[in-house]
């Protein structure tokens, strides 16, 4: 039986995601905007073994649902790393449209509706995928 995370769980492990980033200080990989390929919505690192549990990682602003947790030498902390201690987990990234600072186009959404579009795709997600 799987039990969904409710907004708080998410927002629980969100913030464990953050904060092993910050722990683990890895340096993520700096590539201009006009460079990077803006990817966005879910991407599944980790299928998980029965899995019981989303562990979700977003990224913050100017930030990349990939490369954000990606060091220079190419460990991808949440694909190569994490699935070892949480084997019975689904280990997903989420990228959204988080350009302030390109001067060909910024995103004009809000936190708001971010927030929303990742409930949304997240619902969707788990009802295309009831693992």
């Amino acid at each position: 039986m799987i039990r969904l995370l409710s907004y708080e769980g998410v927002l629980t492990v969100v913030c464990m995601i953050i904060g092993l980033a910050i722990a683990f200080n890895l340096n993520c990989r700096r590539k201009s905007k006009s460079k990077r390929q803006k990817k966005l919505g879910f991407i599944e690192l980790f299928a998980g073994r029965d899995p019981i549990v989303d562990i979700i990682a977003i990224h913050g602003l100017d930030g990349h649902r990939e490369q954000s947790w990606t060091a220079e030498d190419g460990t991808m902390w949440l694909k190569d790393l994490l699935p070892g201690d949480f084997p019975n987990a689904r280990i997903l990234s989420y990228g959204y449209d988080a350009d302030t600072r390109s001067f060909a186009q910024t995103s004009t959404q809000t936190i708001f509706h971010h927030a929303v579009a990742f409930a949304e795709e997240l619902s969707m997600l788990r009802r295309a995928n009831p693992k």
